[in-house]
């Protein structure tokens, strides 16, 4: 099947870049094995994981079970990704956890750290001096709907099982899912995910990690999501440095208006903001002098368009300052804001 043309053209500019070479993943003829290629870039890092469950099937015989998932290698010492939900059972306990690489090597190993909110976790494997292939990362901000993807992982204790699709929206927010609790976005994708895939890697066609297979749409098949791996790099890199989160702490809430709308209510297309709602007695919003009614409409320079601009703005590292601009009576204000964290506010 013919996906695209490239034309040859006497009069291009000399300074166009050139054409990728034939059977690119990002050229415009995708050869017999683009996918096959992708896997075989990215499937050595990727393992499948065996958590044991211990309950009490009787007052005092301990039964055990096993539940499965998959991650991803990252450091060559065997620290590994994986979804929260799949080690959360192991938390606290005295079980192993199993990690098994695509080659069939075993190793055990224990949590890292883990992040409930954000579904990331971090493990880490006893290589015993072994050297584990790592996965390679790349930029979920750079996926376009309609763009080939490829989910590797477990599903239904498969392992190195891979499904293929493609991004059907880059940023599926949490609350569209029934997610109430988290402000979220998810990649979705029509590539399989099944429970056991949760955990594992979805990745481009350059072998590249883009998201964290995490969840379905129950009883639909092909409405699968993935999280970011921007947004879950962030976490990850946290987990590593402190083992937990810090995460900043603004003191507002806020919704998205049109500027002009502010007191108006709909969402349209014209120049959008953040109306403040409410701004926190003793926060670091309000030591910025921010004020209930006031529309932030950029944050360092950038134009706020939703929630995910603000997200990514502040990040998740507290302890640093950045500049806001706002709308009041119908006034353009910069401010400076400084964030810290929930912890370091709860203290004080």
């Amino acid at each position: 099947m013919l996906l695209g043309y490239a034309y040859e053209d006497s009069t291009a500019r000399a300074d166009a870049k050139p054409l990728p070479p034939k059977g690119s993943a990002h050229g415009n003829g995708l050869g017999r094995y683009f996918v096959a290629d992708a896997v075989e870039a990215a499937a050595p890092a990727v393992a499948n994981i065996t958590v044991n469950i211990r309950f009490h099937a009787g007052r005092w015989t301990p039964t055990y079970a096993t539940q499965s998932g998959s991650g991803f290698v990252i450091s060559e010492d065997g620290l590994v990704v994986t979804n929260a939900h799949v080690i959360a059972s192991s938390v606290g306990g005295d079980e192993p956890v199993m990690i098994t690489l695509t080659d069939g090597r075993k190793f055990s190993g224990k949590v890292h750290s883990i992040d409930a909110r954000t579904d990331v976790a971090l493990l880490q494997a006893d290589t015993q001096g072994a050297k584990l292939p790592v996965a390679r990362i790349g930029q979920s901000s750079n996926l376009r709907p309609g763009e080939w993807v490829v989910a590797l992982g477990s599903p239904q204790g498969l392992a190195n099982t891979v499904t293929v699709g493609i991004v059907s929206t880059v940023a599926r927010l949490g609350s569209e899912l029934g997610l109430m609790h988290t402000r979220a976005e998810y990649i979705q994708t029509d590539a399989a995910i099944n429970a056991g895939n949760s955990g594992g890697p979805l990745v481009n066609l350059d072998g590249e990690v883009v998201g964290i297979n995490s969840m379905k749409l129950e009883y639909s098949d092909g409405i699968g999501f993935a999280i970011p791996i921007d947004s879950a790099f962030q976490v990850v890199q946290q987990l590593i440095k402190y083992k937990r989160v810090r995460r900043p702490y603004v003191g507002l809430s806020f919704r998205l208006v049109n500027v002009e709308g502010a007191e108006g209510e709909r969402v349209g297309e014209k120049e959008l903001g953040m109306l403040v709602l409410e701004v926190k007695a003793g926060s670091p919003a309000e030591k910025a002098g921010l004020q209930e009614g006031d529309v932030v409409i950029e944050i360092d320079g950038s134009r706020v368009k939703g929630l995910g601009d603000v997200t990514e703005k502040i990040g998740l590292e507290p302890e640093k300052t950045f500049t806001v601009k706002v709308i009041r009576h119908g006034q353009r204000h910069p401010l400076m804001m400084s964030v810290t964290s929930v912890a370091d506010e709860r203290k004080g």
